[in-house]
């Protein structure tokens, strides 16, 4: 671990982790109803937190409701398929004082055991401030990186529903994350990755406090406040739009291999060149927030089949005049791969972060049948 006023950046941290996921006894043929972390370690800044209480109910809420599902879905031979039923846990993966700063770098390993399933969440968006410079250095000191490796065993499932990445003004990050999903006919993987455009709400919520006085001037006269509203509200947004898509570099990897085998690498990168401070923002305006879904295994086969149909009717919309009309959010899905039936990836765009938010809760509604309605709601809101 580093300290402070160590290389390569003073204050900057080495954070390691590690959380294997296994099954608890079980009678003869019946399956187990409960799982525990036989290791769960982790060094600043890293934090791994998992909530007993949501874990233990999590399973009778998900067989309760896959039942209903499967009351309203029948197949064609007329059976009701039976929710396969595996122990559930949450973990929380979460960062000691609300974000990662320049030159942190954290490594996670996770292995989900066979007859589990894992949720995987984070508390808040994953805040990553801004290069700081050292002395005796004139770039930034380095970025902030992480990077998780995940093992996903024989009838197994992980579902990964963290809440967005922000990157602060001049921020680096880079994120690995890769997948090894040991058997293609049980092992199953839902995974999310999202990032926001920045601290874009930051100085909206300066401004209210302003106009009310602030933390400190509750009192402050209503005359002097509204003689200055307007001045005050240009320079906000002026200010806002400073911090929208301003950091330096941004870069997500994930790579999925099932039984062996690449299914899936997937990039996505933002980098600022030198000297052109808009050059992400022209890219991505006008959508605030950018997601990635990745659907793998049978335990997704619901969700993926329910976003196939609500794809299949969308339609194309003709613009007759001469400005084009943006949507809140637009979105698409193919296959990963042909030789793999139960894959999907999706990709969605939204003009805020919210309306994305609200679009992942609505259309992922199948993943409450393998983690609970309880932590499906502690993942996406309600």
């Amino acid at each position: 671990m580093a300290t402070a006023g160590s290389s390569p950046t003073e204050g900057s941290f080495k954070g390691h982790g590690l959380a294997v996921l296994r099954a608890g006894a079980a009678a003869p043929g019946a399956s187990p109803t409960s799982c525990v972390f036989t290791h769960l370690t982790a060094t600043f800044p890293l934090k791994l937190l998992s909530p007993s209480t949501s874990s233990r109910n999590a399973l009778a809420r998900s067989l309760r409701v896959a039942g209903a599902s499967a009351d309203h879905r029948k197949e064609a031979d007329g059976k009701v398929p039976r929710p396969q039923r595996k122990a559930i846990a949450a973990l929380y993966v979460v960062g000691y004082g609300g974000g990662l700063v320049s030159g942190d770098t954290v490594s996670l390993d996770i292995d989900v055991g066979s007859h589990c399933t894992l949720l995987l969440l984070t508390q808040g968006s994953t805040k990553v401030f801004k290069q700081r410079f050292s002395r005796g250095r004139i770039d930034g000191g380095g970025g902030t990186s992480q990077t998780f490796r995940l093992l996903v065993r024989r009838h197994a499932t992980l579902v990964v529903l963290p809440d967005p990445v922000t990157c602060f003004k001049r921020a680096v990050y880079d994120q690995t994350q890769r997948f090894d999903l040991r058997c293609a006919a049980t092992s199953s993987l839902a995974l999310l990755d999202w990032f926001t455009p920045g601290r874009t709400h930051y100085q909206s919520t300066r401004r209210d406090g302003g106009g009310a006085g602030g933390e400190g001037g509750a009192g402050a006269g209503a005359g002097a406040g509204a003689g200055a509203g307007a001045g005050a509200a240009r320079e906000s947004q002026d200010e806002q739009r400073e911090e929208e898509w301003a950091f330096d570099r941004y870069m997500s990897r994930n790579e999925v291999r099932v039984a062996g085998r690449v299914l899936a690498r997937d990039v996505v990168l933002l980098e600022r060149p030198p000297r052109d401070t808009d050059a992400i923002a022209r890219r991505c305006r006008p959508y605030a927030c950018f997601a990635t879904l990745l659907l793998v295994g049978p335990d997704c086969r619901a969700t993926r089949d329910q976003l196939l149909a609500d794809f299949s009717h969308i339609s194309q919309r003709v613009n007759r005049g001469s400005r084009a009309v943006v949507d809140d959010v637009v979105w698409s899905c193919s296959a990963l791969d042909e030789a793999q039936a139960d894959s999907l990836v999706v990709r969605v765009a939204g003009t805020t972060t919210e309306g994305v938010r609200t679009w992942l809760r609505r259309h992922l509604t199948a993943l409450q049948s393998i983690v609970g309605d309880d932590l499906y709601r502690q993942a996406l809101g309600s």
